[in-house]
């Protein structure tokens, strides 16, 4: 029987994302996935969401507190927006706004 790995906590995640921006995979148009700390966050249209990913189960929502939350998000923001090439709303991606040549409503 295997026992699950640990859930890391936000401030780990935190420090990895700004440390070690190169070991995060953009895994879909708004997120990206830590293999070693098996996180994902994805950009919503509100707040990030952060998850712990168990193997051969539902990801696990990681609680943070507001400030680390809020980091969190202006970083994948960047990570996202560095990675297309583009400066582009997120609000805006998904919506797939950017998708067609508009820039939003």
């Amino acid at each position: 029987m295997t026992t699950p790995t640990d859930c890391p906590s936000p401030v780990r995640i935190l420090a990895t994302l700004e440390r070690q921006s190169s070991a995060w995979i953009r895994t879909g148009p708004r997120s990206i996935e830590h293999a070693g700390l098996r996180v994902r966050l994805t950009m919503g249209i509100i707040s990030v969401r952060i998850a712990h990913m168990v193997p051969d189960g539902d990801p696990v929502p990681i609680p943070a507190a507001p400030a680390t939350r809020d980091r969190i998000a202006a970083l994948l923001e960047d990570r996202l927006r560095s990675a297309t090439g583009a400066d582009r709303n997120p609000d805006d991606m998904a919506r797939g706004a950017n998708d067609i040549g508009l820039s939003g409503p």
